[in-house]
This record gives structure tokens, sequence and C-alpha cells, in this order.
């Protein structure tokens, strides 16, 4: 079979089977989502039934619009749209395309009296970035969870092309009327609590003067997997998922329950803030001895811990004390948790730790630094590398 052959390329047809039907939740979705019957047979036809049935969440293709009637409607400039989409993360798309729906434009509306003036604008879409790229993770997360699944073999058949795309199809229904009118009540919930729990935090600082410098103190901690490379050599695909995702439900759950916030993961490694060096310290303990109980593999974690004023920008935290934890997770050994000297000085009282002094290190950009491992009191010492 020749895979250059424009024949081999098309999208498989439905079989020449009459006994094959639509499932009655598939056909009721797409029926309460205004597919004719037409659009639905030559969905079928072409072999695209998987694609309608993710496509009409927008609302009726055939009230689609392009982006010049998007403006014409809403009132906002092109240029401003174009900008905003942009910045929630989607791709440009030419002149005259017709992809925008009524949801498009409502949003557009809502957003209109913000994006009036340069500041409101400017405001407009670093707030498209930051629920952007949020919502694109939180999207892709859902739909891998729903649709995503083992195949047996290769298709072979365009009758086993069309059950592929059937089954799709139906999954794709299912999920999308189990979730439509749950997420956007979940988000904003979670928003609101978040928008609050923020806003307690930053005023109440202890430093009130970080407030004119846009400022606030918090320990930052990075924490990854120790023989993540090896083990992605040694696991399959399916494995090392598996993997990765149980350290990153295990982080985001200790990191909550300890008292702290998750700000990102990049690979195997997460970072999280607290404001207090105690609890950040007590968080990464905590990971290590779940992620060593729970682990049967030979990976280990390790963190590094600092403290002090860092620059908060869309949702994410910037500076010296954050560069300095990273600095340290990347020389500290496996199994241990390494704190700069400030995180040292607010936490040797406490009588939860033990802390050593490991030899003054050269921290890339930053200097030399004292550094401390810390580990549960009574407990050996790890040492350093």
């Amino acid at each position: 079979m020749d895979p250059l052959d424009p024949e081999v390329n098309r999208p498989p047809k439905k079989p020449s089977n009459e006994g094959l039907r639509l499932p009655r939740h598939l056909l009721e979705y797409l029926e309460r989502a205004g597919v004719t019957q037409e659009a639905a047979e030559e969905a079928i036809r072409e072999g695209q039934l998987h694609r309608l049935a993710v496509d009409v969440i927008l609302g009726p293709i055939d009230q689609r619009m392009s982006i010049e009637e998007l403006s014409s409607r809403s009132g906002v400039e092109i240029d401003s749209l174009r900008s905003i989409w942009r910045a929630l993360g989607f791709i440009d798309v030419e002149e005259g395309s017709k992809i925008y729906s009524e949801v498009d434009l409502e949003a557009t509306v809502v957003l209109k009296p913000l994006i009036r003036t340069e500041m409101g604008r400017d405001i407009a879409i670093k707030l498209a970035r930051i629920v952007g790229s949020s919502m694109s993770r939180i999207a892709e997360a859902e739909v891998v969870a729903a649709l995503v699944g083992e195949r047996s073999g290769p298709i072979v058949s365009a009758l086993e092309a069309y059950d592929q795309n059937l089954e799709l199809a139906d999954r794709f229904a299912r999920f999308a009327e189990r979730t439509l009118s749950v997420v956007p009540e979940l988000l904003g919930y979670s928003w609101l609590r978040h928008l609050h729990g923020s806003a307690q935090r930053i005023i109440s600082t202890s430093d009130r003067s970080l407030l004119d410098s846009s400022l606030i103190e918090l320990s930052v901690a990075f924490i990854d997997m120790v023989g993540f490379t090896a083990l992605s050599q040694q696991l399959s695909a399916k494995e090392l998922t598996k993997v990765v995702a149980h350290f990153e439900a295990l982080a985001y759950d200790t990191v909550a329950e300890v008292g702290g916030r998750v700000v990102k993961t990049i690979g195997d490694e997460i970072m999280f803030v607290s404001e207090d060096p105690v609890l950040a310290t007590e968080i990464c303990l905590v990971l290590r001895e779940r992620f060593a109980q729970e682990n049967d593999m030979s990976a280990q974690v390790r963190a590094g811990v600092a403290f002090g004023p860092v620059l908060p920008i869309s949702g994410d935290y910037f500076g010296t004390v954050v560069n300095l934890a990273s600095r340290i997770v990347n020389i500290a050994s496996p199994g241990a948790v390494v704190v700069a000297d400030l995180v040292h000085e607010r936490i040797e009282r406490s009588d939860k730790f033990d802390t050593f002094a490991l030899r003054s290190r050269y921290i890339k950009d930053i200097g030399y630094e004292q550094l401390w491992a810390v580990v549960r009191k009574g407990e050996f010492s790890i040492g350093e590398q």
C-alpha cells in the first residue's frame, strides 16, 4: 500500500452496510445540537462524524461568521479581536474564514467595555493569556481522559475506520453532555475562591512596604524526580505516563493539604509557593516520604527551598529567590531537602526539623550561598552531593 496514494489518505467513508446505525445517545446529542439528518449522513459518508460531534459544541455550523462579521456585529475592531484571539492561544485564520460562532460574539460583547481603552485592552490581553494557557491545559487533560484509549492494532479497513470514528463521536457526545453544564460552574467557583485567597494573602502581607514595589515575600520550592531520564528509557510510554501522573497527583494533594500552592509543573518538576518557610519545608519532607512509600520504581524526589521577595506576574513568580530555589534543587542529592540560608533562619527553632550545614556553594548568577540539609527530628543526615 503506497502511503502517498491520495486514495489512501482520503478520509474513510462509511461501508455500504445498511445495518449500521447511530447509537441513540449520539443521535439525540446531534439532534439537540441542531444537526439535520442530511448533515449527519454526509458526515458519515465522508468519515467525519467524530469531527462533527466536536464541532457542534460551538453551536450550529451553518451560522458561523467571519472575523469581519464578528467585528461588525460586536462593534469591536478587528485588530482588537485578533489580539485577544492570539492571547487566548489560538492561531490566526485566513480572512473570510467562517469559524466564529455566537459563543465568540457573546464573549466579545462582554469584553467590549473593557477593551475600549488602551489600558483596558492591555488588561484584557494579559487576562486572556493567563486564562487561555490554563484553559488549554484543562481542556486537553479532559479530552485525553475522555477519548484517548488503547487500540489493538492498525486500521485495516473502511469498516474499522467507520467503527472507530463512530466510537469517538459517541464518546465525545457522552463526555460533552456530562461536562458542558458543570465545568463552567466549577471554573467560576474555583476562580472566585482563588481570587479571594490571593487577595487575602497579598493584602495581609507582613511587610506592607512590599506592596509599593509589587513584590511579596514567599517561600519558593522546586521538587523534581531524580532518575526520570533513566526511567524514560526503561518504561513504556504508558508506564512512564502513570509514574508522572502519580507524582503530579501526589504533589498537588500534598502541597494543598499542608498549606502551599502549586504554581506550575515543568516536566518532572513541580514549583510551589507558601508564605511560611516552615510549611514549605514540611511539604517537601511529606512529599518525599509519600513518594518513597507509594513508588515502587527506583526514582526519588529532591527539593530546594528559598525565601524572600518575589515578583508575581500572570500567576507566576520571578526574581532571585525563584532562581535560587531552582538552582538548589539541581545540586541536591536524591532524596534530599536542601534550603537556603534565609529559610534556615526561620525554621531552625522549629521542633520538627534537624538541619545540617552543607559547604557553601557558588550559585550561578547569584553568588555564594550557605545551604542546609533538612531532615525530620532525629533522622540521620542525608548528606550532600
